[in-house]
């Protein structure tokens, strides 16, 4: 028996030996994109978001039956988030046969839909970057894959873009929590699909929706106010089970006594 040790032609090419023109958008996405991303330091778990829908659809009615068409659904390649609820960039991809800033106009059009300032477009071989904070006084400029930057970095411009003070900065993901799950909450998701639809909330509302976000010390004091109230209630509960539990044995020995 002969064994081969060197690799099988054809196998475990490197990405730089790769012919990137021959891959389609998605491969791009997958193979250069969203590992650069990731390297940055985005987690693809609560931060990267693809084929993120930022419009809906066209309605299409037939007869007495109604449909969004999904063909007609505005998404962005990629969204970027800080936080829930906390865009902070679209990233549009393009497959290499295109330049590397082709994908630009329709990063900046639905930058404005998600009223975010950073923008990106991407062909596989570096990123153009668009900077509307100018935060270093350059408005756009070419990235290499490795120079993507991250969460930290593109937070720490957005907030002085917003206006935001130190106390508003931080932000609470207990907080955060209580507000998406309160019946306030989603009342006001269910109030943004008007029509006799069934109504519902869907991944893409609560991304959007507008959550109010008080200095950081106010937002701990809610929520420490409310796990108090959580803990009277649990104990209330407690009490309550441990009152019912002592009525029933009392009722089963007077009955028992009676029958005897």
């Amino acid at each position: 028996m002969v064994l081969c040790t060197g690799a099988f032609p054809g196998k475990h090419r490197s990405r730089q030996s790769m012919n990137k023109k021959t891959l389609s958008e998605s491969d791009i996405c997958d193979k250069f994109i969203r590992p650069a991303m990731e390297r940055a330091g985005w987690s693809g778990m609560d931060q990267i978001y693809s084929q993120y829908p930022l419009r809906a659809g066209r309605m299409v009615v037939r007869g007495r039956q109604a449909r969004r068409d999904a063909a007609t659904v505005l998404r962005a390649d990629y969204a970027l988030f800080h936080k829930i609820n906390i865009p902070l960039a679209v990233v549009e991809a393009k497959d290499n046969n295109h330049a590397m800033g082709a994908g630009m106009a329709q990063a900046i059009n639905y930058g404005q839909l998600l009223e975010v300032p950073f923008c990106f477009s991407s062909n596989g071989d570096g990123f153009v970057f668009r900077d509307a904070t100018l935060a270093n006084g350059i408005l756009e400029r070419n990235l290499t894959l490795d120079e993507f930057p991250s969460p930290t970095e593109l937070w720490a411009r957005y907030c002085p873009w917003k206006g935001w003070t130190n106390a508003i900065r931080q932000v609470s993901n207990t907080f955060i929590q209580l507000m998406i799950s309160s019946t306030g909450f989603l009342k006001m998701l269910l109030e943004l699909h008007k029509g006799i639809g069934a109504k519902h909330v869907n991944v893409g509302d609560l991304r959007t929706a507008v959550i109010p976000l008080p200095p950081f010390a106010e937002q701990s004091r809610i929520v420490a106010r409310v796990e108090s109230l959580r803990r009277l209630c649990a104990d209330l509960r407690q009490r309550l089970a441990a009152r019912q539990t002592v009525q029933t044995l009392l009722a089963e020995a007077l009955v028992q006594s009676v029958c005897d």
